[in-house]
């Protein structure tokens, strides 16, 4: 979580928010006050680092910006990350299999058992089975009329148009940085795969933000059903 006098940046994990936080720090006007754990932001001039969790939900979010004198309705915008649950869970899956100690927990132990099946139906996002990640964007069930979501698909031109509005012109192309490797969607889910991620992320395909799609495996299934009964009909 990062903010200045007037941009409010809330860090939505995997979406793209380490990019997003150093960038912001390059092109807004200081001081700024960053929210991270102990230990994990660089010192540098206008930057004022809190002990924080980084990835504070809206409602965290204004109980520490209280203690700083500050509403979310004080900013004159916020941003906030949003990106397909389908890449977002295969990233993690991705992410977890490196398997960096300070990740330790039942999550990487799932990754690193290789079945993203069983990784998207067991595996804790941030320790929640059910992650609600509408809680970044929502505060008392309600979106405020101030935060505009920033597309990880479309990150330059979601921030671009975003900030145009509060009149911030932007020179330079948003770096992307901290990528996990991983491979296609296709190679990933299976029907039981994408039926467990749209239980856990339904808030964005609900609200059409994204589209739920049809995994290669179960429309093949349709057809070659459909073919058959097509046959036996004449």
């Amino acid at each position: 979580m990062l903010w200045n006098d007037d941009v409010l940046f809330i860090h939505v994990p995997k979406t793209g928010g380490m990019a997003t936080t150093k960038y912001l720090l390059d092109i807004l006007e200081p001081p700024f006050i960053i929210s991270v754990p102990e230990g994990h932001a660089e010192e540098r001039p206008g930057l004022t680092i809190i002990d924080g969790k980084r990835h504070e939900r809206l409602d965290e979010a204004a109980m520490l910006l209280a203690r700083h004198g500050r509403t979310l309705a004080s900013f004159k915008i916020i941003l906030a990350g949003i990106r397909n649950p389908y890449d977002l869970e295969i990233s993690r899956f991705g992410y977890l299999q490196k398997g960096h100690p300070w990740d330790r927990g039942k999550a990487q132990d799932l990754a690193m058992a290789g079945d993203f099946e069983t990784f998207v139906r067991e595996a804790a996002f941030h320790g929640k089975a059910y992650p609600a990640l509408e809680e970044y964007y929502e505060i008392a069930g309600r979106i405020p009329e101030n935060l505009r979501l920033i597309r990880q698909e479309y990150i330059d031109g979601d921030m671009k148009s975003a900030l145009a509005e509060v009149g911030i012109r932007l020179t330079k192309k948003l770096p992307v940085t901290n990528v996990s490797q991983h491979g296609t969607r296709e190679e990933y889910l299976t029907p039981v795969a994408e039926r467990a991620i749209y239980e856990r992320f339904h808030w964005f395909f609900d609200r059409g933000y994204y589209e739920r799609i049809v995994p290669a495996r179960a429309r093949d299934g349709f057809l070659k059903r459909l073919f058959r009964s097509y046959r036996r009909n004449g």
